[in-house]
């Protein structure tokens, strides 16, 4: 399981979203040519790695089900747009395992749900034991 300590091999930490990282957050999305995810819908399971220097570097939701289905969602998943590939690459391998592992081993959520469009990160949730479940969507959302 990932740590929240730093090592040599993951030079990065994990912090708490809060409601201050909303506009970064949305100048990376729209730095990738993605719509802004309303505030509102961040939900309050949501981390933010940065490197050793404190600078942001990525951003992951989940959204967890409370209906006793067991299944909780990775979504929002995003990389500082300014980040070398390499830099998104070490921080998401720090953010999605300690995400995965924590919902399955500390909050009980057996099935993980993670929207993905790109290969990048399919390739990278793949690697973490995602396994495709559909085939390429659009997501639709309803309301202010």
């Amino acid at each position: 399981m990932t740590s929240l300590v730093p090592t040599p091999e993951e030079p990065y930490l994990l912090r708490p979203y809060a409601a201050e990282d909303h506009e970064m957050l949305s100048t990376w999305w729209k730095g990738h040519g993605w719509p802004s995810v309303p505030a509102p819908l961040i939900p309050p399971f949501s981390f933010i790695a940065h490197d050793l220097a404190g600078v942001d570097q990525a951003f992951a939701a989940a959204y967890l089900d409370n209906g006793g289905t067991g299944v909780a969602m990775l979504t929002w998943i995003t990389a500082n747009p300014k980040n070398s590939p390499q830099q998104s690459l070490g921080a998401l391998d720090t953010l999605i395992p300690f995400m995965r592992d924590h919902m399955r081993n500390k909050l009980d959520y057996p099935f993980i749900l993670a929207p993905c469009r790109l290969p990048s990160l399919a390739r990278l949730l793949q690697k973490h034991g995602f396994m495709p479940a559909g085939e390429t969507y659009t997501e639709y959302i309803y309301g202010s």
